[in-house]
């Protein structure tokens, strides 16, 4: 039972259900009427925020670390990684609230790619955060918002791998 205490009754069930029953979620799903565009369009929007949150990181991450001294703040930076932050929890948490149908095949050569994929695309973002919070360099200050920003995007990347290994599972099961 959710936190306020109130059931959620699946409609196209007879039972109650918890809101991450997973067989309330493939009963729902399997009965939708949404097709698979809805889930690629998510996904989709998921990975164009990922891809400009990793390059901007990178441009980032790599003026900083040739000298962290002469940093100068960029706010082209803060802008491109909030709004890509923002459009990859968008659409991570309404795919997981409404649950679009997945593909339905299976191809453990895709899933491996997709588990791949999801270790590669975390690279970088331990790098940052090793830099940043365990590694500090004296001559590299970064002021609490832009603290709260790469842990905002840290996160946003964790909900994206998690996307990742969901599909990993759904092509090799």
């Amino acid at each position: 039972m959710p936190s306020d205490g109130i059931p959620i009754i699946n409609r196209n069930s007879a039972r109650t259900t918890e809101p991450n029953d997973s067989f309330a979620s493939d009963t729902a799903r399997a009965q939708s009427g949404r097709g698979p565009w809805s889930y690629f369009a998510l996904f989709g929007m998921q990975t164009i925020g990922a891809v400009v949150l990793i390059w901007t990181g990178l441009l980032v991450y790599r003026q900083v670390l040739a000298d962290p001294a002469s940093h100068e703040r960029q706010p082209w930076a803060i802008a491109g990684s909030l709004s890509s932050i923002v459009l990859m929890q968008i659409s991570y948490w309404v795919s997981y609230r409404v649950r679009p149908p997945l593909p339905r095949f299976q191809n453990a050569l895709l899933g491996h790619a997709f588990l791949f994929l999801a270790r590669m695309v975390y690279v970088l973002p331990t790098a940052i955060f090793g830099f940043v919070f365990i590694a500090q360099r004296p001559e590299f200050e970064i002021p609490i918002f832009e603290c709260l920003v790469l842990l905002s995007g840290l996160f946003a990347l964790f909900c994206y791998v998690r996307e990742l290994e969901r599909l990993d599972r759904v092509f090799t099961n």
